[in-house]
């Protein structure tokens, strides 16, 4: 019963410590210290300099070539997180009956959990408790290798929030985004791709009746008779043709003018069906898709700075360059960046509890969506995630190399929905109310789940995780050297 309660009061301290960290920026809030406009000088140094810096200075020190091939799991886990809470997010809103233009903020708020900021506090409350085994297991490096997991997490959920999330939290008949092409991509709104294979009918068409007027002839080839005062007035009457066809039809035409009878331009069957229809649909959509999409956003400068770290981190040189063993040349930079990236939490936590302090704000999304949003973001969904990955263990599809890679290969799947879907729908204009009642209820929940999983957690970690003596800063050849695992 003793070690029960101690286990407990393990999982609950790091609930307890964010949810203190939080109350002074609800404290703030109340004040009037951190508003509106104080909130958003916080998110963007949070954003822009925090995050990034943290996350480069971790992954650079952490990682080495040798050991990404450890953190495969964490790839595998946080994928099979994306997808299946894509599949359950959509059973969810139409079980429960949810506004169809709301039905996408459900999908979003399910399928991509918190895996920056929370899991950042549980590994700093976690490390400096003598009472758990982490403490034990992996001594002085607990945190930097806690750090790098979670950054790796970043790294990766970085790249589903950014494209997803970002794919399906555009609004719908938004008249704006649609004439700015945005909407042609969105698989949900098939009217647009009807739209466009009209347009290509039509082009088509007028082809064709062009080719018409001027062919002669009933066998299977098509003879065509243009002058150039007929391609001066085609211009003018702005017909337009595909752009390797009239390209490919010029050059016939130059060599026809040069050495045919009569300035005769003879086109072959082969010539017209150089570009099927399907080619240049799908060319089409190609440069639609790349003209919708931003890049800026899809690849933010969190996102830049962990492929940067895993950059650095996997070339030996460059590592060399921030932590070599003796006064390297810009370890004045690397102390700056990690200087930086420890004011990620005092500035993200108090953040969250200014926004939780001023409500759940007005919204049009029904009651029963948002308890169930709640329910299976909190417990359904780890409860589902967590029994896969101990079936994984237990059948040994792969081994966590210390109890800090298993917390952060579970904890991902049970904390509440990732802050970065209300900045997703605060940048879109639609949806920000509705978003921030389901994370205003969730974080409220997650007060009390949170703890009782993370129990679990510990539970399983001491299961199946073989808690060996502490080891130190791995050291590889030349220098390669990491505290993750294989580093």
């Amino acid at each position: 019963m003793a070690d029960t309660l101690s286990l407990f009061a393990t999982a609950a301290s790091p609930v307890l410590q964010a949810g203190l960290i939080a109350a002074a920026g609800a404290s703030m809030a109340w004040q009037g210290a951190l508003d509106s406009k104080g909130c958003s000088v916080v998110a963007a140094l949070c954003f822009y300099v925090f995050t990034p810096a943290l996350t480069f200075s971790t992954l650079a020190a952490a990682i080495s070539f040798n050991s990404i091939r450890h953190l495969w799991p964490l790839l595998v886990n946080m994928t099979v997180s994306s997808v299946s809470g894509l599949a359950i997010g959509y059973f969810t809103a139409t079980i429960l009956r949810t506004p169809v233009e709301y039905r996408n903020l459900v999908i979003v708020a399910i399928a991509f959990g918190n895996v920056g900021n929370l899991p950042l506090v549980f590994v700093g409350a976690l490390c400096g408790d003598t009472r758990a085994v982490f403490q034990q297991a992996l001594g002085k490096e607990c945190t930097p290798l806690g750090i790098a997991y979670t950054a790796f997490d970043i790294c990766v959920a970085t790249l589903f929030q950014f494209t997803l999330a970002l794919y399906l939290l555009k609004p719908p008949n938004n008249s704006n985004i649609s004439n700015n092409g945005i909407d042609g991509d969105d698989g949900f709104q098939s009217d647009a791709d009807y739209r466009v294979i009209v347009e290509h009918q039509e082009e088509n068409e007028l082809e064709e009746e062009q080719l018409q007027i001027n062919t002669r002839g009933s066998t299977g080839r098509l003879h065509k008779d243009p002058t150039l005062s007929d391609l001066l007035n085609a211009e003018k009457n702005n017909i337009e043709f595909d752009a390797t066809r009239q390209g490919a039809r010029s050059s016939n035409g130059r060599r026809a003018g040069g050495g045919g009878s009569g300035g005769h331009l003879e086109i072959e069957p082969a010539s017209i069906e150089e570009r099927p229809p399907f080619l240049l649909f799908f060319q089409e959509k190609l440069k639609e898709w790349f003209a919708a999409v931003d890049w800026k956003a899809a690849f933010p400068i969190p996102t830049q700075a962990a492929f940067g770290g895993v950059f650095v981190g996997c070339i030996p040189f460059l590592k060399h360059l921030f932590y070599g063993s003796a006064n390297p040349p810009l370890r004045p930079v690397a102390d700056a960046l990690e200087l930086l990236g420890q004011g990620l939490i005092p500035g993200a936590i108090p953040l969250l509890g200014a926004v939780l302090y001023r409500g759940p704000g007005k919204s049009q999304l029904p009651a029963r969506v948002t308890v169930g949003v709640v329910l299976v973001r909190l417990v359904l969904q780890p409860v589902l995630l967590t029994c896969m990955v101990v079936l994984a263990l237990k059948f040994k599809l792969f081994v966590a190399p210390d109890p800090m890679f298993l917390l952060t290969l579970l904890l991902a799947n049970a904390t509440p929905t990732a802050i970065n879907m209300q900045t997703l729908t605060v940048l879109y204009k639609f949806g920000a109310e509705e978003m921030s009642q389901m994370l205003f209820f969730e974080y409220i929940a997650s007060l009390f789940t949170l703890p009782g999983f993370v129990w679990l957690f510990l539970k399983i970690i001491d299961r199946y995780v073989v808690v060996e003596q502490p080891y130190g800063v791995g050291g590889g050849e030349g220098g390669d050297a990491g505290v993750l695992p294989g580093a």
